[in-house]
């Protein structure tokens, strides 16, 4: 990295196989500037109606009913959960460029050899 280099590390993670019951993807965009973390960005979208209803299944059996009413999600909601990789990555390559307008490149969190887009 060059001094100067304005980068954002993607880190796509998921609790499959270490949470019982995870299904989801997030995703995470961090800001570096010349070597020096500066912030991050939880990346969100908007819920379809068959996404919600999904959701609010998994929500239902998982928890009491005053926890579900509490934690229950409509279509439009913003919910930080992707239902795939793919659908985590594309929407980190949507977001990248207006989250961090200054950053050169998109960046994977443990490879910076592995480049995903540039300005």
């Amino acid at each position: 990295m060059n001094i100067t280099e304005k980068i954002v590390k993607l880190e796509i993670y998921t609790w499959q196989g270490i949470s019982l019951g995870a299904t989801h993807y997030y995703v995470e965009l961090h800001s570096w500037i010349s070597g020096d973390r500066r912030s991050n960005s939880r990346l969100s979208r908007k819920l379809s109606k068959r996404e919600a209803g999904r959701l609010n299944e998994m929500l239902r059996l998982s928890y009491s009913e005053k926890s579900y009413e509490l934690y229950k999600v409509k279509p439009g909601d913003m919910d930080w959960r992707f239902e795939t990789y793919q659908q985590a990555l594309s929407e980190a390559l949507k977001q990248w460029k207006i989250i961090f307008p200054e950053a050169d490149k998109l960046v994977d969190y443990n490879n910076e050899n592995k480049v995903y887009a540039r300005r």
